[in-house]
C-alpha cells in the first residue's frame, strides 16, 4: 500500500570538520558556568531566573550568575576578535 514510496536514502556521515578550532577554547569554561548555573538554579528554592523583569537569586546563584556572564562575554568576545577564514 506504499504506492510506490521508498525509504529514502541515509545520509553519509559529513568528511568535514564539524568544530572551528579557533572558537573552540573558550567554550569549555562557557559551557561549565553554564551547567553549574542551571544545575543550581533549577534545584534552589530561593533563586527565580525565570521572572523577565526581576529574576531573583540566592547568595550562591548570584554568584553562579555572574560567573556565567563573564564567560559567556568572554566567548562572544574571543570569537569576534578571531579572524574567520
Amino acid at each position: 500500500r506504499s504506492h510506490g514510496w521508498t525509504t529514502p536514502p541515509r545520509p553519509q556521515p559529513s568528511t568535514a570538520p564539524t568544530t572551528n578550532t579557533s572558537t573552540t577554547a573558550a567554550a569549555p569554561a562557557w559551557l561549565v558556568a553554564r551547567d553549574a548555573y542551571l544545575s543550581h538554579v533549577m534545584a534552589c528554592g530561593i533563586c527565580r531566573a525565570h521572572l523577565p523583569k526581576s529574576p531573583t537569586h540566592c547568595p550562591a546563584g548570584a554568584e553562579l550568575r555572574t560567573h556565567y556572564d563573564q564567560q559567556t562575554t568572554r566567548h562572544i568576545t574571543s570569537t569576534l576578535e578571531t579572524p574567520h577564514v
